[in-house]
């Protein structure tokens, strides 16, 4: 891997890498509105735990690295979080 230099050279290169440099505690996170107008707060370290659950359990299915998957799902914190795992286990969303 090339070194990187410069301004950029401290931020995240891929999607992933992003999630797991992002804070841990309750305080950060990400609010979801949800078509019941229900409120969802799903904490960083919440959100990373849940994307690598949905990336094992797309392993445990036969998802493999380069699949393409097709994400269907209307409820954003559903989505999100499953386009996080899919992400997490190499597949292309």
């Amino acid at each position: 891997r090339a070194k990187r230099w410069g301004p950029m050279a401290d931020h995240p290169r891929t999607l992933a890498e992003a999630l797991f440099r992002l804070p841990a505690g309750q305080a950060r996170g990400f609010r979801f509105v949800g078509s019941d107008g229900k409120e969802r707060y799903f904490p960083y370290e919440q959100m990373r735990q849940e994307a690598l659950r949905r990336a094992g359990l797309m392993a445990e299915t036969g998802v493999r690295k380069g699949d393409r998957v097709a994400l269907v799902i209307p409820e954003g914190h559903e989505f999100v979080l499953s386009f996080l795992g899919a992400v997490l286990a190499g597949a292309v969303p």
